[in-house]
């Protein structure tokens, strides 16, 4: 069709061009630009479909873990051992399982007899005063660890190899081994309205290497609900719940940029939640940073993670977690 349309624009060119002057020559390139003119002059074919721009789909701005829930170790520990235990698989906590061997350890209470101190003093570990620090406001915490041992934690790299976790004097560090958020549950006590807090140092990290809380988890030994605040290598935090029984991860805040927050490698940041009801406050180093709601998960354990999103592998170096019960 389109060859004999142009076979009949080209003879309808030749015949204007020989009504024309005979001393007037038209040469090729002429020739092409008035064909080019006839063709953009003719209508469209009416049974073409239009062009519709595409408008890209806004994304959520994290990763889910692809991994299947990792199965729950088959044997746990008959005692606690008295002597922080060497790190093995089967203590380990999955990115979305943690094994029923933290479930004997005896959770850290201000009642309690174990190696984290119920009182500590209301100096946080920075030396600057904010105004609104809830540090500074609450008093002494409920519930200090400052990892003196690892008796709240369990070690090892767990069995679907999200992470790794290990512990000396002083820290916890939770090593991320895929590009998807891996956590570990603390023995610690189930919580309603408190405010939690750590303290993290960023170690060699970069772009969006993420680390944060896990928090309000119903199942202490099957984690796999429950919300996440994080902070980036790069500055951004955000608000996201996560449901594995249908593997949705959703973003509460979208990622955000604030100078609050101590970016790039080694720095040391605090990362505390705010929880009351169904509001929950994100903190950077006592600074506000936002409040959301949200009423799917009422109370919980809590956890600490890591991602290693822009790195093969993400270490992070915990020194301290506090929570004050309100």
């Amino acid at each position: 069709m389109m060859k004999r349309l142009f076979a009949f624009l080209l003879v309808a060119v030749l015949l204007s061009a020989c009504g024309a002057k005979a001393t007037a020559t038209i040469s090729d390139a002429e020739m092409q630009t008035k064909v080019a003119q006839i063709l953009t002059a003719m209508p469209t074919a009416t049974g073409g479909v239009p062009k519709v721009a595409l408008t890209a789909t806004a994304m959520l701005p994290t990763i889910q873990p692809t991994a299947s829930k990792p199965p729950v170790p088959t044997q746990a520990p008959s005692a606690v051992p008295t002597q922080p235990p060497a790190a093995t698989a089967t203590q380990a906590a999955a990115a979305t399982q943690t094994p029923a061997a933290t479930a004997t350890k005896p959770a850290a209470t201000a009642t309690g007899t174990g190696p984290t101190a119920t009182k500590a003093p209301t100096q946080g570990p920075t030396a600057t005063q904010v105004s609104g620090d809830p540090r500074t406001t609450l008093g002494q915490p409920t519930w200090s660890d400052k990892m003196a041992n690892s008796d709240n934690w369990p070690l090892g790299a767990d069995s679907a190899g999200f992470t790794s976790a290990d512990f000396k004097t002083g820290s916890l560090l939770l090593t991320a081994l895929k590009k998807s958020d891996g956590w570990r549950i603390s023995t610690a006590e189930s919580l309603t309205n408190f405010y939690l807090e750590e303290t993290v140092n960023t170690s060699s990290c970069t772009g969006k290497d993420r680390y944060g809380l896990i928090f309000r988890v119903p199942v202490k030994e099957n984690p796999d609900q429950g919300y996440l605040a994080a902070f980036t290598c790069d500055g951004q935090y955000s608000f996201r719940k996560w449901d594995g029984t249908s593997s949705s991860m959703m973003a509460l805040t979208l990622w955000k940029t604030n100078s609050a927050i101590k970016k790039g490698a080694n720095q040391v940041n605090r990362l505390g939640i705010m929880m009351q009801g169904s509001k929950m406050g994100l903190y950077a180093n006592g600074v506000k940073l936002t409040e959301v709601s949200d009423p799917s998960y009422t109370s919980g354990f809590f956890g600490v993670f890591a991602g290693a999103i822009d790195s093969s592998t993400y270490t992070i170096s915990i020194t301290e977690v506090d929570y004050w019960v309100k």
